[in-house]
This record gives C-alpha cells, sequence and structure tokens, in this order.
C-alpha cells in the first residue's frame, strides 16, 4: 500500500521535487481503486517446494531412439504421400472406398500401403516388447533391442506367409478379387492400428503421473477391435463375392486367424 510518506522523487541533478498533498492524495486513491478492482487479486498460486518424482523404471537410451525415428517415418509419409494417406484412412471407414481402391490397383496406394506396414512392424514390435517386459519375465535373459527386433521381424515374416497362404487360396479357389480384398484390408486395418496406437506407446512409456498399465490396456482394446474389424470387412468381402460355403471361412478364420492370436496371448 502506497504511503505519503514514501511518494517523492529525487532527480538526477539532485534539484528534489516533492509531490503536494493533493497530488499525494490523488495517487493513494487511485491506487486503492486500482487494487480494489484487481481481476487476479488472490489469485496467486505460488510453488513453495520443487519435489522432482523418479522414475521407477528408467526408458532405455534405444527405446526412445526407435520410437522418435517412427514418428519421424510416420510424418515423412505423410508429407511425401499425404493424397494416398488421405484416402486410405477414408478406406478404413467407408468400404465403398475400399473396394473401389482394390478395383483401381493405384500404384501409390499400393507403395504407401506397403511402407506404412513397415511403420505398423515397428509400432507393434515395442508395444509387445512392453508387453512381454511387463507380463513375461524371460525378456530380461537377453538384450532388450534384440527383443525388439526379434518381434517386429517375426510379426513381418508372419504376415508376408499369410499374404502368401491368402493368394494361394485364392488361386485354388478361383476367387482372386476375394483373396486380393482380404489381403488389402489385413494391411490397411494394420496401418491405421499402427498410427492410432503410437500415441499410447508414448503415455505408457512416459507418463509419470498415471498408471501405466492403464494404456497397456487401452493398447490392448484398440487392438483387439481393430482385429475384429478386420474379420468383419473380411467376412463382408467373402459373402459379396463368393458363392461358396460358409464352412471354408469358419475354417480360415478359426486356423489363420483365431489360432495364431490364442497362440501369441499363450506366450505372453
Amino acid at each position: 500500500m502506497l504511503q505519503p510518506d514514501s511518494v517523492n522523487f529525487v532527480l538526477r541533478d539532485s534539484s528534489e521535487f516533492v509531490f503536494g498533498d493533493a497530488e499525494i492524495d490523488t495517487v493513494i486513491k487511485t491506487a486503492r481503486s486500482v487494487e480494489k478492482h484487481n481481476l487476479f487479486s488472490g489469485k496467486e498460486y505460488r510453488v513453495e517446494t520443487i519435489k522432482p518424482v523418479p522414475r521407477e523404471k528408467p526408458v532405455a537410451d534405444w527405446f526412445t531412439l526407435t520410437a522418435i525415428l517412427v514418428v519421424v517415418y510416420y510424418t515423412t509419409l505423410f508429407l511425401l504421400n499425404g493424397k494416398a494417406m488421405a484416402r486410405l484412412i477414408k478406406a478404413f471407414f467407408n468400404i465403398s472406398v475400399s473396394n473401389q481402391l482394390v478395383r483401381d490397383e493405384n500404384l501409390v496406394i499400393q507403395r504407401t500401403s506397403v511402407l506404412l506396414s513397415v511403420g505398423f512392424y515397428a509400432v507393434a514390435g515395442l508395444l509387445l516388447y512392453l508387453a512381454g517386459k511387463n507380463y513375461y519375465s524371460g525378456f530380461e535373459n537377453i538384450q532388450d533391442f534384440f527383443w525388439f527386433f526379434l518381434i517386429a521381424a517375426v510379426l513381418a515374416i508372419l504376415y508376408f506367409l499369410k499374404i502368401i497362404l491368402v493368394r494361394f487360396l485364392g488361386y485354388v479357389f478361383n476367387a482372386p478379387r476375394i483373396a486380393d480384398n482380404y489381403i488389402f484390408n489385413i494391411l490397411l486395418i494394420n496401418n491405421i492400428a499402427g498410427m492410432t496406437l503410437l500415441p499410447f506407446l508414448f503415455f505408457q512409456v512416459y507418463a509419470i503421473s498415471i498408471n501405466s498399465g492403464i494404456f497397456l490396456k487401452i493398447t490392448f482394446v484398440i487392438a483387439l477391435s481393430c482385429w475384429l474389424y478386420r474379420l468383419v470387412r473380411g467376412s463382408l468381402a467373402w459373402f459379396s463375392y463368393s458363392t461358396y460355403s460358409l464352412h471354408y471361412l469358419f475354417f480360415y478364420i478359426c486356423i489363420l486367424e483365431i489360432a495364431p492370436l490364442l497362440i501369441v496371448i499363450k506366450i505372453l
């Protein structure tokens, strides 16, 4: 609060100048008026003490570097193939657009889809690595980066073999259109799942105030939803083009979709 005795100024030329009583009263009244109508009065929040929160499980440098490289990889793809990626995202929500892309056989779309698959394998490898570290003690006996590389490589090989098998079945049953549609849906949904799960990968590792297990469960729910959505899209493609019995579709789903998932769950 301003006081009358404190309102004086000394100029640099040593000549003293003092406000008169009227001027001092005016300054004090103005200051009181400003203080009375201050919107931020009593709203000051000050930090008394700063206590750093140590991480219970430090993040390995290779993990951070790999996650950053994945983000840079996806960003580069968006910058170079933005239109193709926009069409792929639209195809994820619209079956008609998806069928049109399959019929067009656009080389840019196919190339973008393959490049996005690389990002999906990296994201899936990191997430399965984290799941293994949390639920499987055997991961601690081998170097961490080796586990990640092994998981990503196995996923890539399994999906490659799966695509070859689907094409072979399409050739045997004379249903190449169903095979192409199903393969496109596999790549499409996997790629969208990879981009969707990437933020949860960072939340799970770097969010200190929230239990990382929550994000891991959310990740599993999203992955399971994408898997079920893929089965629905594949079944619709079968109903649209095939004249074969539903027993073939049932056997395919059990052998090539459900059985590998149960094996992965059993291992983890």
